[in-house]
């Protein structure tokens, strides 16, 4: 009788552990191909002390780059599970969808389903302005090369289950250098430039998706010190701390829209560490200096 109690305990207590773990599932992301907006540039745009010119520049192949990036990003952040490429397309070429079709909430409740994903993430670059510039530096001594490139994006955050716009995003990501007497003086950008800027653009990305879909939470707040349940924060990295309120629904259908909103303060991260992050109150936006847990943070630009 003991033992067949016991056995009937160790079955409940592995119910609740298989219950609390789905409980904790990572949401599903598919990330679509970025697209290009016809209008963006192809072109290096070169300046010299003898006038401008353009090169050829390949736009196209910078959506792949973008769209890897964001898949790399997102991958290795942990907090979401990303759809394989291999069945995306498949399942993509099945259906014969544009972008435009996929975004349709009846189409995107359907891919969603088809893909196993709770979420689908949409998006274009609607800036590409790459720019190469050389003058002569003054008393002989040599020459200068100039690269700077600004890519900007948008994004959107599709919900499967109800095909509504969970998120939208509009980011930019830059970066220049300059170069002394350098060894390559063509009107070129070298890879590894375009990988940097594009790193950086897909980590503004990620960060948003990551925000939206598990924001990040005070899970202390004593003495001068808030601690954030999200391990490895950047250290220097600004937050708007928010505290939630009563829901907002709509008066007729009863639908959640949201929730109320109460800004608490601006902290900044002093330590990234292995389970969680540090940080420290830059600014205080209430009377009542105190920070509630389970309070949201979001990152500021």
């Amino acid at each position: 009788m003991r033992n067949k109690l016991i056995l009937i305990i160790f079955a409940i207590l592995a119910l609740a552990l298989s219950t609390s773990l789905s409980y904790a599932k990572s949401p599903t992301v598919a990330i679509f191909d970025f697209d290009i907006g016809t209008t963006e540039s192809a072109f290096i745009k070169v300046t010299t002390e003898r006038g401008s010119s353009s090169a050829n520049f390949e736009s196209s192949r910078q959506t792949g780059l973008l769209t890897n990036k964001l898949i790399t990003k997102l991958t290795n952040s942990r907090e979401v599970a990303v759809v394989e490429r291999e069945k995306m397309a498949t399942i993509v070429g099945e259906v014969q969808m544009g972008q435009t079709e996929l975004t349709n909430p009846e189409n995107a409740i359907r891919i969603g389903q088809m893909l196993g994903a709770d979420y689908m993430i949409f998006g274009s670059i609607t800036m590409l302005d790459p720019r190469v510039s050389f003058k002569q530096l003054p008393y002989n001594a040599g020459s200068q090369k100039i690269m700077s490139m600004v890519v900007g994006a948008t994004m959107r955050l599709v919900n499967t289950e109800t095909g509504q716009i969970e998120a939208a995003a509009d980011l930019q990501a830059e970066k220049s250098t300059k170069l002394v007497n350098p060894s390559d003086t063509s009107a070129t950008i070298p890879q590894q430039f375009q990988d940097e800027i594009y790193s950086d653009l897909a980590n503004k990305l990620a960060s948003n998706v990551v925000n939206t879909l598990s924001p990040i939470k005070v899970a202390n707040f004593s003495g001068d010190t808030v601690y954030l349940a999200r391990a490895k924060l950047p250290k220097g990295s600004r937050y708007e701390v928010v505290k939630l309120g009563e829901e907002i629904r709509d008066p007729d259908s009863g639908e959640l829209l949201g929730q109320t909103e109460e800004q608490i303060a601006i902290i900044q991260v002093t330590a990234g560490l292995k389970s969680m992050s540090k940080a420290k109150v830059d600014e205080w936006i209430v009377s009542e200096k105190t920070i509630p847990k389970g309070s949201i943070c979001r990152q500021l630009e």
